[in-house]
This record gives structure tokens, C-alpha cells and sequence, in this order.
């Protein structure tokens, strides 16, 4: 006899692989209090999770797990997901010229903010992007495509999710999409003698032998660190807490630390070209500020 199936969509796919091998959500013809259910079941998996195993097999997309925590969606994620798309609408609206240009691609007088006729704020269609909102700009446009598609879908993965763990406890814990991902999924194996060889070294403001004397007390200090850690570095630097299957080698832009005369300040990470910035620091002094800032200002995003 045929069997009967009282569900619509029963079998059709829920998540798709993405460039990094991590899953999102995908829409489907399933009703939407599947995907409510499936919030719930993660949820339960993270309560799971908490005693020490890997809840899920396979890691979950970092986009999904920045809306689990709240935290925004970024172009570095649009830059994993599609560098076509990356480099022709956000990377050339960052200059008035490429604004421009996009505009008139777009069959438009000037750039605003929309994206296939939907506004991405209220009243945007009346909003013209200037130097002065360009990042409001390329945050809502990247949160968009990522999301735009299966806005109803997350939103429903999200109200189960956060009804099991909600999303005051999350932050109230600070637990970031990195950390989070870790819990449920383990942690990303990063070769680290692949990113030392793949990596670019350069020197702002300092000699090239004291750049590459700082990079090697990095590249010391990521030996002793455990995976977690590492994990933090590669989001901080990159946005991203796992690579594309390209792996270091094909990272683009490159893996690129630059180092700057030390003036007291911590390292950052400019995300749209995965540069770290390291003050030239000495071993101990590195190790020490490198940590202070992947874990107290791992929520930054620098499009310069």
C-alpha cells in the first residue's frame, strides 16, 4: 500500500551545506511550525550539549548562529557566502564612484536604500546612500541577502529556539555565534602550519624584521592555545569562525597580519580584508592583549 503522509513537504530538505560545510536553514513547502519544532529540538540539543558532547553532527552556518545570539549579520558573511555578489554591491558602494555605478546597474538615479523593491529600513526608498550612512547601508543590505529569503522560516526556527533557551540568557552568559557553534557542533580543525605558510606579513610604520619577528611570537602563542581559541581568532580576524573549503590557501583576501608601532593599544581586525593589525608587541605582552580583545571585542566590524 502507498503510504500516506499527513505533512506537507515531508522529505524536502530544511538546511543546505554552505561554502564553509556548515548548514542554514532553507525554505521549503513545509508548514512553519516545522521549523518552530526544529528551534525546539536545537534547543534541547544545546541543553545536551552543555554536559561536555557534541550535540549535532553537523556545524550550523554562522549566519543562523548569529541570529540565534543576536548578534548582526556582517559582509563577511555575504563575502563567504557569494564573493560575486561581495565584491560587486558591497565592496563598490564603499566609494561615491561605485555608488554610482551600482545605481546606474540597478537602473536607478541614485542608490537607496532597497533591495528588490523592498525597503531595507523604513522609508528607504526616499534614502540615498551617502559616505555618512554607507555602513547602516552595508549592514542592512548584507543582513538581507543572507536572510531575505527565509526571513519566515529563521523567524520561526528562532521563536522555538528562544523559547527553550532564551535570548536574555544568552546574553546575560555573553555567549558569541563562535562559542555557541562550538558547544553544539565542536570545534573547526584549523591547520595552523597552513595558515602560518598562507598568511601575508607586512609592516605599517615599522621595519620588516620587526614585523616579522611579531608575527612569529603569533604564530607561538596560536601553537599553545586551544582549538577554541584559535576558532575566536579566525572570527575576530575574519567574521567567520570557520573556513570555506578552500581552505588558508585560497583564502580571499588572504590571511594577513599587519604590524603597527605599539602606542598602548589593543589588536584589531578589519573583517572585509581578514587583516589582523597587531601592535608590535613582545611574546608575553601579545599573548595577553590578543586574548583581551578576540574575547572583550569579538562583536567589532571595520569596513577600512
Amino acid at each position: 500500500l502507498r503510504r500516506c503522509y499527513s505533512v506537507k513537504g515531508v522529505g524536502m530538505p530544511m538546511f543546505r551545506e554552505q561554502a564553509d560545510r556548515a548548514l542554514m536553514i532553507i525554505p521549503s513547502v513545509r508548514p512553519l511550525a516545522v521549523y518552530f519544532a526544529l528551534g525546539r529540538l536545537i534547543a534541547v540539543a544545546l541543553v545536551q550539549a552543555s554536559y561536555g558532547d557534541a550535540a549535532i553532527p553537523m556545524p550550523l552556518n554562522d549566519c543562523l548562529l548569529k541570529n540565534m545570539t543576536g548578534q548582526e549579520i556582517t559582509a563577511a558573511d555575504v563575502r563567504l557566502r557569494d564573493p560575486i555578489y561581495y565584491r560587486n554591491r558591497i565592496e563598490a558602494v564603499l566609494t561615491e564612484d561605485g555608488r554610482q555605478m551600482v545605481a546606474a546597474a540597478l537602473s536607478q538615479d541614485r542608490l537607496v536604500f532597497t533591495e528588490n523593491e523592498r525597503e531595507l529600513r523604513p522609508g528607504g526608498s526616499g534614502e540615498a546612500v551617502t559616505d555618512d550612512n554607507v555602513a547602516d547601508y552595508v549592514q542592512l543590505l548584507s543582513e538581507e541577502y543572507v536572510c531575505g529569503s527565509v526571513r519566515h522560516e529563521v523567524s520561526q526556527f528562532l521563536a522555538g529556539f528562544h523559547g527553550v533557551v532564551p535570548m536574555a540568557l544568552l546574553q546575560e552568559v555573553q555567549l558569541s555565534f563562535n562559542h555557541l557553534g562550538n558547544i553544539l557542533s565542536g570545534v573547526a580543525d584549523l591547520d595552523l602550519e597552513a595558515w602560518r605558510r598562507h598568511a601575508l606579513v607586512r609592516g605599517a610604520g615599522v621595519e620588516e624584521g620587526i614585523a616579522s619577528a611579531v608575527a612569529g611570537h603569533l604564530w607561538d602563542t596560536l601553537a599553545n592555545w586551544m582549538a577554541e581559541e584559535r576558532s575566536a581568532l579566525l572570527a575576530f580576524v575574519t567574521g567567520c569562525s570557520r573556513l570555506p573549503a578552500v581552505g588558508f590557501a585560497l583564502l580571499e583576501p588572504p590571511f594577513t597580519v599587519e604590524v603597527v608601532p605599539c602606542l598602548g593599544q589593543l589588536p584589531t581586525a578589519h573583517t572585509c580584508f581578514n587583516t589582523l593589525t597587531l601592535p608590535a608587541y613582545g611574546p608575553s605582552e601579545l599573548k595577553q592583549k590578543l586574548g583581551l580583545a578576540i574575547h572583550e571585542g569579538a562583536t567589532g566590524f571595520a569596513l577600512i
